[in-house]
């Protein structure tokens, strides 16, 4: 039996390389459309039908934290964002939710 792996060569495209294993970590998962980091993006602009409920949290989060960003991680149609942001003590918190994307 062979114990050579052959590759899938769909899959291996390229690679990556970065100065850090974070770095790399980043850059793997953002290529595989797994992870997507931006800025806040406020829940009360969102194309949906009860979006301006979300008008308090939105404003909640931009009067109390600074440096506010956004994770983005799943694939298909379920997805997990992440927002977090910084207290004036300098702790990091923020809320999670899931969407269903289709």
């Amino acid at each position: 039996m062979d114990a050579r792996i052959t590759p899938y060569p769909e899959v291996l495209r390229g690679y990556e390389t970065s100065d850090t294993k974070d770095n790399l970590l980043y850059r793997l998962l953002s290529f595989l459309k797994f992870l997507k980091i931006s800025t806040f993006f406020r829940y009360s602009s969102l194309d949906i039908n009860n979006s301006k409920e979300f008008r308090p949290l939105d404003d909640f989060l931009e009067l109390n934290l600074t440096d506010l960003q956004e994770y983005t991680i799943g694939l298909n149609v379920i997805f997990c964002i992440y927002s977090v942001g910084r207290t004036s003590e300098g702790d990091w918190v923020g809320i999670s939710t899931k969407v269903n994307w289709h």
